[in-house]
């Protein structure tokens, strides 16, 4: 029995034992051939230059010497015949009329230049009420604080407008109604109430416009200025 199993499975061939580890022998990098020593350029001489020689100038020949030229000596001309000699007019007497002056007619006597009319006496001084003193503070006031915040030509425009209506106020040449209104809207600009301001500006611009539309121009900008400084 012991056979036929031997039969059945044949004999496993032995192993065969391994061969000892052998260390790989540290990698040695390929030596590198020396590199030559760093050689700063040259450059190739130069075949020196032969100096320039300039070509021999030709001799030049002496000029002549200067000839002067005999002076010119115009044609003779033939004799010209003589002229005869001119007759001279010989005038006839004749009698001439004394000469008579002429009389000059006589010049009418030129009227008298009438005398100069006299001079207009001076016109008299107007004094400032003070309700009128008290506009051109205001005025003067309002002008230094609201055209502060114009542009400079525009401000420039309003001071010379209001100097019209300071000249007319210390002339007396603006009505007492006038200038109470004036009053009222320099009140009104005090307070910043432009509605208000604005009123008495279209009343006065429908009232006396032809009259005062210079001054009247730089309120109305006053009080634009005043209501976008208000916004």
């Amino acid at each position: 029995q012991q056979q036929q199993q031997q039969a059945a499975y044949p004999a496993q061939p032995q192993a065969q034992p391994q061969p000892a580890f052998q260390a790989q022998p540290a990698y040695q990098p390929p030596a590198q051939p020396a590199q030559p020593a760093f050689q700063p350029y040259q450059p190739p001489a130069q075949p020196a230059q032969p100096a320039y020689t300039p070509p021999a100038q030709p001799a030049h020949a002496p000029q002549p010497a200067f000839q002067p030229q005999p002076a010119y000596q115009p044609p003779a001309q033939p004799a010209q015949p003589a002229a005869p000699a001119p007759q001279v007019f010989q005038p006839t007497a004749q009698a001439t009329p004394a000469f008579q002056q002429q009389q000059q007619p006589a010049q009418p006597a030129q009227p008298a230049a009438p005398a100069a009319a006299p001079a207009p006496p001076p016109a008299a001084q107007h004094t400032l009420t003070p309700e009128e003193d008290w506009v051109c503070k205001a005025m003067a006031s309002l002008q230094g604080r609201v055209c502060a915040a114009m542009q400079k030509k525009m401000a420039d425009d309003v001071v010379k407008r209001l100097g019209e209506l300071d000249a007319k106020l210390k002339a007396g040449q603006v009505s007492k109604e006038v200038t109470s209104q004036v009053t009222q809207w320099c009140q009104a600009m005090d307070r910043n109430d432009h509605a208000t301001a604005g009123t008495i500006q279209t009343t006065l611009t429908s009232t006396v416009w032809d009259d005062h539309k210079n001054w009247l121009q730089a309120t109305k900008r006053m009080v634009d200025q005043v209501k976008k400084m208000g916004q």
